[in-house]
């Protein structure tokens, strides 16, 4: 008969030998599974039971492991979405956002904006634009004796440059540096000799310009839908005929976006 030291040194020598033939799948949970592979593609593994080699394939999700480990020892991480699957460099299919601005809607403005988010997904190219779709001509005049009123955009352009370096599972913060070009149309009355003041108003535009730092957080609801909301602080100059104006500029927006 054989003794139990020898089934126990046969065991070992069984599992030591199956260890080397098979591949070993390393769940999110720690769980070790001893696989035979036969492909990995950019987002599931298929493999077979080594114990079971005529049953159909099996397939796992890549996001459902935390380590892949070949026959050979060599092992890869399966959140490295690339073709080869031995890279060790993460490439992530970039993103394209088309952004609204609902918020701008409150000041008679419709206003969308593109970003491209380049392959690491840590910097971003943001150009926001809107337009007003208001007369800037027929606003409600503030007074005869003013040398300027009823200052109101005609369309507004720009560049955001975002950076992204936090992840925290649906949300991101994005910091980052925003220039923006505006023009803005107004009513002004110019000043005579005298104490004679000019009693109808003069329309003329001015152009704005201001520099801002960004932050804010954006939150992907869907595959598809994104929500962001940022504020900015920096400084604006705002230049017109017999008008100008250096100060603070504060932006708060909330953007709703679809991701592509």
């Amino acid at each position: 008969m054989i003794s139990t030291e020898k089934i126990i040194l046969l065991s070992c020598l069984f599992i030591s030998q199956l260890k080397a033939q098979t591949d070993t799948l390393i769940t999110l949970s720690g769980k070790k599974e001893p696989v035979i592979i036969t492909e990995i593609t950019t987002s599931e593994v298929i493999y077979k039971l080594p114990n079971k080699t005529d049953l159909p394939l099996l397939h796992l999700k890549r996001n459902q492991l935390s380590q892949i480990i070949f026959k050979d020892g060599t092992s890869i991480n399966p959140k490295f979405k690339s073709i080869n699957p031995y890279d060790k460099i993460e490439y992530p299919k970039a993103k394209t956002i088309i952004y609204f601005t609902p918020t701008k809607l409150f000041q008679n403005h419709i206003a969308f904006a593109y970003e491209y988010i380049f392959r690491k997904n840590i910097v971003g190219i943001r150009i926001p634009a809107s337009v007003s779709f208001m007369d800037a001509y027929t606003l409600k005049p503030q007074g005869a004796f003013l040398h300027r009123t009823d200052i109101h955009r005609t369309f507004t352009t720009g560049i955001d440059i975002n950076f992204y370096p936090l992840r925290l599972g649906k949300l991101k913060y994005v910091t980052g540096i925003g220039f923006q070009f505006a023009q803005f149309a107004y009513r002004y009355y110019p000043n005579y000799y005298g104490s004679y003041y000019l009693r109808e108003p003069k329309i003329s535009t001015g152009n704005h310009y201001s520099f801002v730092i960004n932050n804010g957080i954006i939150s992907q609801v869907t595959k598809h839908l994104i929500i962001c909301g940022t504020i900015g602080t920096g400084s604006q100059i705002e230049r017109g005929l017999y008008y100008y104006t250096a100060g603070l500029r504060l932006n708060a927006t909330i953007n709703i976006g679809y991701t592509f």
